[in-house]
């Protein structure tokens, strides 16, 4: 990005633009621009050491916090909460990527090619499969002989001497007729054995190998294209019923990015594991849940231009997919207020790595207008989920200031509608994630109780909903046609290593059964799939130490929580997490403490 201009951090290029934003109520009440060496060195963790880079160049960590710290701190759209000092909560501000907007480096024309130093994927050698049928490769005993002594025959059986023709030919036919019914016996048994595993139901939910593929919908000329991942799918779960759960926002800061450094080997050598922090959950959502959706907060904008960094400019490391992937995640959502922190590049970087890994989809961010209208749908015993996202808004940008609205997509009501019914042509499911509310809030807003309405009279099944770092009720959302839609309006920080208010390390997994049902009931959405079995999984993040984990507060001692540090202001920590929970969530939804 270029280096900033001498005068005011908003000014622009173009002097309509800073008439515009000379007229902002916030535009001359910004903070003087912080000093980016006094951070690193004075910060809470301290100096990061400098890292050799791939191509032999090495980046100072620095300099990249002082190209993101330069950037202007634009204030949020959306309503925020009770600011709660340095320790005291996420302020959430954002630097606004103004300095190379509208540059040629970003036209239609000019975009930079986000360059892939990745090692190719080898490739794969085809399965060899046994041949079935006559040949000297499955039937070894057996060779061609003489066109005068009949064709196939034994070596065995190949006589020393004349003991007549008749009976050799008798016994010869006879014994071949046995090996035939035994060879014929065992390809038999070499078949069903290939056979039977792909019609026996999937014990668990684990990650698959195979990727999503994009396919026409059906026949129907008006219906969209789709991405569909685990098309036939079976698991223990029976024919039309599928298990699904859901978690909020994966928010990588400073502090997790200093563990995850350590876990992967020497502090410093550039190479991240996030893997031990999902350690706890990984089971559950492997074992007890067909489908899975997480949202992925921060982006992974590489290292071409910035250092990875956490608040107020994310940027996290690609290892974070691995670690999303291992865990089980089916869809992820990688559209939040936070798309757009290090701008354009670091969101095709990051598409480029959600792409390269199988067994999940993404939501929210896409490549193109053209990919944006593929729908993505995930497929499990016979019943299809088409998954949407939508984001409030980015921080410091209105969407008139940014290059297109499939990066990171907006909501946008009319357009949701569309979408929603497009979708509801290739599957029986609609799912919405919506990223909205406001801040510290654990009561939903008039604005997202609206939006909820307009998903419901839309014809929504579930919506999923996340970003004021707190949880915030469940809810059934009362149709125009007589029906409900279930409504998670908040599942809270699922991972954000944040001391200081203990409201953001506790968050929520909902689950619930999507069941294919001819019933009626107010349940049973247009699909004709009813939404069953809601449960709220309290969730709390643990560290003690070098140690970080997210735990489900089922089986959580009071010895436990006395111990995480994260909760070391509360006198009582294991009873004000069951408590507060009960309080946001209510009686209306089954809680599993």
């Amino acid at each position: 990005m270029g280096e900033p201009s001498d005068g005011a951090w908003w000014q622009h290029d173009e002097p309509d633009v800073n008439e515009r934003r000379a007229s902002y109520p916030h535009a001359g009440a910004q903070p003087a621009r912080r000093d980016p060496a006094r951070e690193v060195t004075s910060g809470t963790y301290g100096a990061r050491p400098s890292r050799p880079r791939k191509d032999g160049r090495r980046i100072d960590p620095a300099e990249g916090r002082s190209a993101a710290a330069s950037l202007p701190n634009a204030r949020r759209r959306s309503v925020s909460g009770e600011r709660l000092g340095e320790r005291g909560g996420y302020h959430r501000t954002g630097p606004a990527h103004r300095s190379e907007y509208g540059s040629a480096e970003y036209s239609s024309s000019g975009r930079l090619t986000i360059p892939d130093d990745r090692a190719p994927r080898p490739r794969r050698r085809p399965q060899q499969q046994r041949p079935l049928g006559w040949s000297t490769q499955n039937v070894p005993q057996m060779h061609k002989t003489i066109a005068s002594n009949g064709g196939w025959g034994f070596k065995s059986l190949k006589p020393r001497r004349s003991v007549g023709p008749k009976w050799g030919f008798i016994a010869a036919g006879v014994l071949a007729v046995v090996l035939l019914v035994l060879i014929v016996r065992g390809i038999s048994g070499c078949v069903a054995g290939l056979v039977r595993p792909q019609e026996e139901p999937e014990p668990a939910a684990a990650t698959t190998s195979v990727a999503a593929t994009t396919e026409p919908a059906s026949a129907d000329p008006t219906a969209p294209a789709t991405k569909v991942l685990d098309a036939g799918r079976r698991t223990a779960s029976g024919e039309g019923r599928m298990s699904f759960s859901a978690v909020g926002d994966n928010l990588i800061n400073e502090n997790l990015l200093k563990l995850a450094d350590s876990w992967a080997g020497s502090t410093g050598d550039g190479e991240y594991d996030f893997t031990p922090f999902y350690s706890e959950v990984k089971p559950f959502i492997q074992d007890q849940c067909d489908v899975s959706f997480v949202n992925q907060e921060t982006t992974l904008g590489g290292t071409d231009r910035f250092d990875y960094m956490g608040y107020p400019s994310y940027n996290t490391p690609d290892s974070m997919a691995d670690a999303v992937a291992d865990t089980g995640w089916r869809i992820v959502a990688t559209n939040s207020n936070h798309t757009y922190d290090t701008w354009t590049p670091s969101i095709e970087h990051a598409q480029e790595v959600w792409n390269s890994k199988s067994g999940l989809v993404t939501i929210g961010s896409y490549a193109s207008e053209e990919d944006r209208a593929t729908v993505r749908v995930v497929e499990c015993n016979g019943i299809k989920v088409a998954a949407l996202s939508y984001s409030y808004g980015q921080n410091g940008y209105e969407q008139s200031d940014l290059p297109n609205d499939y990066y990171a997509v907006p909501y946008d009501a009319d357009r949701l509608k569309e979408e929603v019914a497009q979708a509801r042509k290739v599957a029986d499911v609609v799912l919405v994630y919506m990223h909205w509310g406001a801040e510290y809030k654990n009561e939903p807003s008039d604005e997202q109780r609206e939006m909820a309405q307009v998903c419901a009279d839309a014809g929504v099944d579930v919506v999923i909903g996340s970003h004021v770092h707190v949880i915030q009720p469940v809810e059934w959302v009362s149709r125009s046609d007589g029906g409900k839609m279930l409504c998670a309006y908040g599942l809270g920080d699922f991972l954000a290593g944040y001391g200081g208010n203990p409201d953001c390390i506790m968050s929520g997994m909902v689950t619930f059964d999507f069941v294919r049902t001819e019933e009626e009931g107010d349940n049973v959405g247009p699909g004709g799939i009813a939404v069953e079995n809601v449960v709220w999984h309290p969730l709390v993040e643990h560290m003690v130490g070098d140690t970080d984990v997210v735990r489900f507060v089922k089986g959580y001692s009071d010895e436990d929580a006395r111990a995480n540090e994260l909760l070391s202001t509360l006198d009582d920590p294991h009873a004000w997490l069951i408590d507060k929970t009960r309080e946001v969530i209510g009686d209306d939804i089954t809680i599993d403490v």
